[in-house]
């Protein structure tokens, strides 16, 4: 809805702009048509429907595509009454114009190729930002910095393609060592040798953490950090959301061998440990990982042996360990250690070693 203002502006974009523009102004000495000026000028003039004078105006002349469009624009600077804007946006329909439709002119730049769709968006965020973060985010991403950040991904991505493509295309000139500097970007060592790698989730309230597991896992794959690695023992430590494809991701690709659940006896726990272990039996017709067994990560909850204990009958899943509630696994963690880094004789440490020599025995076992 229009209201009364100092200026009003009407717009014109499109292959006919001029043409419209010239039928409806007239310039102080009746001389001047804007068919033949130069691009980006502004003109003194008036509009006229007919040879009635409807307002005295100024009118900017920009020719595609150095435009918002990238198309001919023509801007009418008018008084800004209503009577008087709606009287010249009136005279410049009747001379051929249509009226555009709510975002249309932002749309024609975005099909003209003069802006992408992060910037298309950032529009309408600019027009209703309420705060000066909002604004001066929204201002940023206007100015490409979302296409920017895209492009250089992009670019990236295209490159390592072509480069592996290559590699294999052409083995004797290209080769994928020098992809190890890669691998140091993204994984760690620490403490006797472990190699770590974490997978980071979504922006919160925006996408889905198991997206991030499964181009994780694809990313290992690309860049053979198995092969460079040849590491004796891979521990997968996902969520039990399996809910989430993405989560089941080493379940379902054949990258684990065998799940190891870990709960504790509250309810939520143990709903979480009867879905993953649900989900594992649906794979097993596929010869998919096999349930090895649950881990009892206490939290001191009432009767929670017995509630595990419990569930662990009804699933037929045998408990292959217990992890009582201590401190020391606290203390250690906010020095940024694991319990046998801090002190490997305590007694919590050696929980954990007779886990590990279980599932080492295990694997053992079944080479002979």
């Amino acid at each position: 809805a229009m209201s009364a203002s100092g200026i009003g502006i009407v717009r014109i974009s499109g292959p006919e702009a001029f043409e419209i523009a010239s039928g409806v102004y007239r310039s102080k000495g009746g001389k001047k048509s804007l068919k033949n000026v130069p691009s980006h000028t502004i003109h003194y003039g008036y509009i006229y429907d007919n040879e009635e004078m409807v307002d005295e105006v100024l009118v900017m002349a920009m020719r595609g595509p150095r435009t918002y469009t990238g198309e001919d624009t023509i801007e009418i600077d008018c008084h800004g009454g209503v009577l008087a804007m709606k009287k010249v946006l009136e005279t410049v329909l009747k001379n051929g114009a249509i009226i555009a439709e709510p975002g249309e002119f932002t749309k024609r730049a975005f099909l003209n190729g003069r802006i992408d769709l992060s910037q298309a968006e950032a529009v309408m965020d600019v027009i209703q930002s309420k705060n000066e973060y909002s604004l001066k985010n929204s201002v940023g991403q206007l100015k490409g910095s979302v296409r920017k950040t895209v492009q250089q991904i992009r670019e990236k991505l295209l490159y390592h393609i072509a480069y592996i493509e290559s590699a294999l295309d052409d083995p004797e000139h290209y080769d994928l060592t020098g992809y190890s500097e890669e691998l140091e970007q993204i994984a760690k060592e620490g403490f006797g040798g472990v190699l770590f790698i974490e997978t980071g989730g979504p922006t919160p309230g925006l996408g889905c953490a198991g997206r991030g597991i499964i181009a994780t896992f694809q990313l290992l794959e690309d860049l053979r950090l198995f092969e460079t690695y040849k590491p004796d023992v891979v521990l997968y430590d996902v969520l039990g959301d399996v809910v989430c494809g993405g989560f089941a991701a080493p379940i379902r690709e054949g990258y684990a061998e065998k799940v190891v659940i870990v709960t504790s006896g509250e309810k939520m726990a143990l709903y979480a440990a009867n879905n993953i272990s649900s989900a594992v039996r649906n794979f097993e017709d596929r010869s998919y990982a096999r349930i090895f067994g649950l881990i009892l990560n206490h939290r001191n909850v009432e009767n929670e042996t017995e509630k595990v204990q419990a569930f662990a009958e009804e699933k037929q899943i045998p408990i292959v360990g217990e992890i009582p509630r201590s401190d020391e696994i606290i203390r250690w963690e906010d020095q940024g250690k694991t319990v046998i880094e801090g002190d490997a004789d305590s007694e919590i440490s050696k929980r954990f070693f007779e886990l590990a020599e279980k599932l080492l025995e295990d694997e053992t076992e079944r080479v002979r």
